[in-house]
C-alpha cells in the first residue's frame, strides 16, 4: 500500500510566521493613515502661484529684489522703479556699497552672457543706441535659472511701461 503525501492546505500552512506579516501589514496600513491625517506643519492651502505675466510692475520689481538678495554669494542688488520707468540699481559688495545707477528701461535691450571664468551669468541691460560701454550689470548670479527669471521680469517690465505711456496718452493697449 503506497502512501499519499498531500500538501497542508493554505490557512494551515500560515502559522506563527504568516501571522506576523499579517501584523506587520496593518501596523503600516495604521501608521500611514496617521500619517495622513492632518498632515502637521505643512500649510493646510498652496500659496497661488502667480504668472509674471499677469503681475504688477510692484509685484515683478518685488522678484527681482528677491533674486537680487540671493543671486550672488557676497553681492547683493536692490532695485527701485523711478517715474519715467527708469530702473535705479543699487549694489552692495564686499568693499562696501557702489553708487546706484539708473538705466532707462524703455528702447534697453536685456541681455544673459555666461561668465565662464567666475562660473556666473550676468543680466546686463544696454541702451538701445548700441554704445558697448554703456552696458549697465543688473544682476550676476551662479544660477542661469535666477537669470534668465531676471531677464523675463525685465522684459515684462518693459512690456509694462509701454502699456503705461499709452494709458497716459489715452490709447487702449491691449494684453497680447
Amino acid at each position: 500500500m503506497k502512501t499519499v503525501v498531500r500538501p497542508m492546505p493554505r490557512a494551515e500552512r500560515r502559522g506563527p510566521r504568516g501571522a506576523w506579516k499579517l501584523l506587520a501589514c496593518a501596523a503600516a496600513v495604521v501608521f500611514m493613515a496617521a500619517c495622513l491625517d492632518g498632515v502637521q506643519g505643512y500649510p493646510q492651502q498652496q500659496a497661488p502661484i502667480i504668472s509674471p505675466y499677469d503681475m504688477t510692475q510692484e509685484q515683478r520689481l518685488a522678484e527681482m529684489n528677491v533674486m537680487g538678495a540671493a543671486g550672488h554669494a557676497d553681492h547683493r542688488w536692490t532695485y527701485e522703479l523711478r517715474p519715467g520707468c527708469v530702473l535705479r540699481v543699487d549694489l552692495d559688495g564686499p568693499q562696501g556699497p557702489r553708487p546706484s545707477h539708473d538705466i532707462a528701461l524703455l528702447g534697453s535691450v536685456v541681455a544673459v552672457t555666461a561668465q565662464r571664468e567666475r562660473g556666473s551669468f550676468r543680466v546686463e541691460l544696454q541702451p538701445g543706441d548700441g554704445l558697448q560701454a554703456a552696458r549697465s550689470l543688473v544682476l550676476e548670479s551662479a544660477k542661469w535659472a535666477d537669470a534668465s527669471w531676471t531677464q523675463l521680469l525685465l522684459r515684462l517690465m518693459q512690456k509694462g511701461c509701454v502699456e503705461m505711456q499709452g494709458r497716459s496718452h489715452g490709447r487702449a493697449t491691449s494684453r497680447h
